[in-house]
Order: C-alpha cells, then sequence, then structure tokens
C-alpha cells in the first residue's frame, strides 16, 4: 500500500487522476454473488467530471460448465484518492469498486514489478496490462492463493479458452494464456512523465537516448544505464547522468543483445526499462529474376490415367545483396558454433530433440534404450499425468511405458486407434513360413479343422493387462480405443504431459511405442504442448461410449 500510494502521487511516475478499472467476473444465479475471475487497474488521467458510472461491455457470456451462472465484464472509471483507502480490503477477501461487492478468494500481496514494453522477446504480463507500449508499467498485483472457485479452468482448459475467446471480443485481455493470474487483482501504474527512446549506433555500437517530457512536468536529471550480453557475457555497458533530452552513452557494445534503464536517483524509482532487444546491422537478400524469353524446366509427368502431361516450371536466378557495413564476423561465428554444439548437447540430453538411427546398435538394443528414453521423460514431467496418443498402441506398449510412472496418482491415459502393427522386418519366404501358411489355409477351408474365433482387439488387450497381474498401487489409467463412428482417424504419436496450470507439455513420438529405436526417427518437444492437449481431449471426450474403453482401474 505505501509503495501504491508513493508512485501515484502527481510528478512521480505520472500525473494520474483515475483508476480505469475493469472486473471480469463470474454470477451465480442461485447464490447471486459475483466471483472475481480478473481484475485490472490502470492508472490514467482523466478530466474531474469523468463519469463513474459502471458500463457493461458486450452481452452476459455462458459456458456449458457453469449453466447456474453466467460471466460479464464491467468497466468502472474512479478517482484514485477514492480507489486507495479499499485496496486494503482485498486481503480480506472482498473488493468493491462500486456499490456491488465481488468476493475474491484468500488473497495474498506480492511484490511490486516492472513490465517492459515487449522488445525481441515477448513479455507474458503484456497480454494483461493496457497499452504497455512505451516505457513500461511499475504492477502491484494481488493474488488469489488456493483459485478454489476457479478450479474448473484448470480441470478443463478449454473451459478457459473458450471464456478467453470471449473476453477478447469485448476487451484485449489474453487471460486463456495466462491462467495462473485467474482470481488476481493488478494495480497498474504507466510510466508517462517522460518518453524514453533508445537505439544503438551502428557505427561506434554506443546508446544513444532520447527523452521527451511531459508537458505538466519539470525536467529533472536522471540516469540512464545499459548493457549489452552475448554468451552469458557483459560485453558492452555504461550508466551515465542524463540532463539534456539527447545523450550518448559509451557502451561500444558487441555482439550481444541490449537491456537499457532509465533511473530516477531522487525519487529511487525506475522510469524506463527495454528488455532484451537485438539490433538488425545488416540485411541480406535476394531478388528472383524470370526472364520473359527463358526456357522454362520442362518434363513429362503420369497422371492418374496412367497419360502423360507436360509440366512447365519458370526458373529464377538469385541476384543475393547485402545492405550494411561489411565486417569481419569471423571470430563471432566461432563463438556461435561452440554455442550451437553445448546447446545441441543439451537438447539430447534433456530428450528435448533425440535422433534414433539404425545401425548404431541392434534393434533390440536400441529399442530398449528408447524406451528407457521414455520411461525418464514420464518420471521427470509426469507428476500430475502422461498420456499417449498412438493409433497402433497396445497393451504391451504401455505396460513397458507408462506402468513405468512413478508418481502416485498421476492421471495416465493412453489412445489407440486399434491398428495392427505392421511387421519391421520382411522377409523371404521359407520352406517353414510356406508350410504355414498352407496349414492356415487348410484350417480355414475345412470346418472342422477352423480354430476358434479370434479375439478382438479390445479383448486381447485386456487379456495381456489381465496377465501382467498389476497390483495397481498408485496407478490412475485409463486405456480407450477409436471404434465405430464417433471420433476420427488419426496418424501423428505423442506423449502429453498435462500440467496443474492448465498448460502442457507434448513430444512427438516420430513413430509408434512398438518400433520406436528400431527404426530412424526422431523424438522431439513441440512448441505449443497445450494445443496438442487439447486435441486429444478433443478426441478423447468424443469417446466415451463402453465399446471405446479397453481399461481403466479403480
Amino acid at each position: 500500500m505505501a509503495g501504491i500510494t508513493k508512485i501515484t502521487v502527481p510528478g512521480v511516475v505520472g500525473f494520474h487522476t483515475h483508476f480505469e478499472i475493469t472486473e471480469i467476473f463470474e454470477f451465480s444465479n442461485t447464490t447471486r454473488k459475483a466471483t472475481n475471475v480478473f481484475t485490472i487497474m490502470v492508472a490514467e488521467e482523466h478530466a474531474a467530471d469523468t463519469s463513474e458510472s459502471p458500463v457493461w461491455l458486450g452481452k452476459r457470456m455462458h459456458l456449458p460448465h457453469f449453466k447456474d451462472s453466467f460471466f460479464g465484464v464491467r468497466r468502472t472509471v474512479k478517482p484514485i484518492a477514492a480507489i486507495l483507502p479499499r485496496l486494503s480490503d482485498i486481503i480480506d477477501g472482498s473488493w468493491r469498486s462500486s456499490s456491488d461487492t465481488i468476493e475474491l478468494g484468500e488473497m495474498g500481496a506480492g511484490a511490486p514489478a516492472f513490465v517492459p514494453p515487449d522488445s525481441s522477446f515477448d513479455v507474458p504480463w503484456n497480454r494483461l496490462l493496457k497499452n504497455n507500449f512505451d516505457n513500461g508499467s511499475h504492477i502491484f498485483e494481488f493474488f488469489d492463493q488456493t483459485k478454489q472457485s476457479l478450479r474448473p479452468f484448470f480441470d478443463t482448459p478449454r473451459l478457459l479458452l473458450d471464456l478467453s475467446a470471449k473476453i477478447m471480443e469485448r476487451v484485449p485481455i489474453r487471460i486463456g494464456s495466462m491462467s495462473d493470474k485467474l482470481g488476481n487483482i493488478v494495480v497498474q501504474i504507466p510510466v508517462s512523465i517522460v518518453l524514453a527512446r533508445f537505439a544503438q549506433l551502428p557505427a561506434s555500437g554506443d546508446t544513444h537516448v532520447t527523452l521527451a517530457w511531459h508537458p505538466s512536468a519539470t525536467p529533472r536529471p536522471l540516469r540512464a544505464v545499459s548493457a549489452t550480453e552475448f554468451d552469458n557475457v557483459i560485453d558492452g555497458y555504461a550508466s551515465q547522468d542524463i540532463a539534456s533530452p539527447q545523450a550518448t552513452l559509451s557502451t561500444a557494445a558487441g555482439d550481444g543483445q541490449m537491456e537499457n534503464y532509465l533511473w530516477d536517483d531522487d525519487e529511487g524509482i525506475l522510469l524506463a526499462a527495454q528488455g532484451r532487444t537485438g539490433f538488425i546491422r545488416q540485411i541480406n537478400f535476394g531478388i528472383h529474376a524470370v526472364s520473359r524469353n527463358a526456357e522454362p524446366r520442362a518434363f513429362k509427368i503420369r497422371d492418374d490415367e496412367g497419360k502423360y502431361q507436360l509440366v512447365e516450371i519458370p526458373v529464377s536466378r538469385a541476384i543475393n545483396s547485402t545492405v550494411g557495413p561489411l565486417t569481419d564476423q569471423r571470430a563471432f561465428d566461432w563463438t556461435r558454433a561452440r554455442i550451437y554444439r553445448e546447446e545441441n548437447a543439451r537438447l539430447l540430453q534433456e530428450s528435448l530433440f533425440k535422433q534414433y538411427t539404425p545401425g548404431e546398435a541392434s534393434s533390440s538394443h536400441m529399442h530398449e534404450a528408447a524406451l528407457e528414453d521414455i520411461r525418464r521423460l514420464i518420471n521427470r514431467h509426469g507428476r500430475h499425468g502422461a498420456w499417449l496418443w498412438d493409433p497402433y498402441l497396445s497393451a504391451h506398449d504401455v505396460l513397458k511405458t507408462l506402468f513405468y510412472c512413478t508418481h502416485s496418482g498421476a492421471d495416465l491415459r493412453a489412445l489407440t486407434a486399434a491398428n495392427e502393427p505392421l511387421p519391421s522386418v520382411r522377409t523371404k519366404p521359407t520352406v517353414r513360413s510356406l508350410m504355414l501358411h498352407a496349414l492356415a489355409v487348410l484350417h480355414a477351408k475345412v470346418p472342422y479343422l477352423r480354430p476358434p474365433p479370434t479375439l478382438s482387439f479390445a479383448e486381447r488387450q485386456r487379456q495381456e493387462l489381465k496377465a501382467a497381474e498389476s497390483n495397481d498401487i498408485g496407478l490412475r489409467f485409463e486405456y480407450r480405443m477409436k471404434a465405430g463412428q464417433e471420433g476420427w482417424p488419426f496418424h501423428d504419436r505423442f506423449l502429453i504431459f498435462p500440467k496443474e496450470d492448465g498448460s502442457a507439455l507434448a513430444w512427438s513420438l516420430g513413430i509408434s511405442v512398438n518400433q520406436i529405436g528400431r527404426s530412424h526417427h526422431i523424438l522431439q518437444r513441440v512448441d505449443d504442448g497445450r494445443r496438442i492437449m487439447d486435441a486429444f481431449l478433443d478426441l478423447w471426450d468424443e469417446l466415451t461410449r463402453s465399446e471405446h474403453l479397453i481399461w481403466k482401474t479403480l
């Protein structure tokens, strides 16, 4: 509270007069109470006669899971002086921007933070903050420590994505990608007293700073700090008092990315920050010229009916050019090559990227080694669950992977298309194989020699799981199959690890579990595990009939 009070004093970081308060809440028709989903208060400048009446942003929002509730977005503008005394009530579990009270969870107060604008890297906080494009903003966060009333969004992440999409139609708050902020209240105080711009001089590598003060502000000395980092080494650094609208800091930066700060020594406060930023020094581009009279590449290709069709492909000639100073980059290239080798070794060690090549060892040995990599991933990331998605997945594969999970009560799921694995190696027929084939044909032709009906895929999987005689200690496992008209065919193979906050990690296996390590494939982590998890859940939720269930532990 002391920090918020200090920073909202006119002339410290701006001349803010009001809070624009945006409240996202759930309203229960049964209890007639509103519960906070997310609230943000942004300090802004408004006229004294600004209306303080709440304004609804769009219509009520409904989600299938919340049959007795609706969600709403409401915006109110209030004087800062009227809101500051109410902030202390947040810790007690209630919030009231107007006459209506919004219920909160078990609230705590976070440490003050400064959020810079996006630079070469995305700053996740900016998915929630308002117009944080210039110097950055001070934020003060009150967080819901249990999020008990919001558990459905974590148990079923698609609910949060659905709500987030509806919210985005009304206000640019991407709560779907910031689930850890659900139930929280955030106070955003942008720096508007001075506008700072940082640039790197191309010739020297020094940092150039330009300041523009607010019309109501009295310019005062500030301190600019600039540093560049490459390969975890600070290869350029400068700190300098700035008393004029423009100044140059002698950083003589190297090849790294730059970070810049503007500090107020008198107030002891940060007035601007620029996160790690890379500057373009050289641009390489190519022009592909196709002459009107140039002869195209011509060839014939057979169509579906076996007739040959002529295909002509225009061939271009590339002209490459470089804009920018030509510098000797050989030392940088050597370092970059070493960093690549180290990063590749790290990816290999953590199984973020691993290639399996035939011939490095026997097929069975490579298969067991690859299975051990899968088990290692399951035990490293599967505390909350591990889901195997493979069209050829069998009970044998499940026993050799998911059953090795050491986390008691983890949500283990297996999803198969009930496809029979193809033989991995084709061999020439032998006398024995031909005799066995002849006997099989004879048994099929002669009624009394016919073998009993073969078991279905699901029955064979149950038979193998029963034969395992597992005591199921700490095992929470469900095995489903694609059958009938429900769901859809699938081909890709994934190992998915759902997280408690609704996010997920996912690995592409590159090949079915029964063949991993036996032939060439690549095991690698995918960028957006949550999307893979959502796709899995879409299909999983379609397969809910009894014929889809192969096995489920009690």
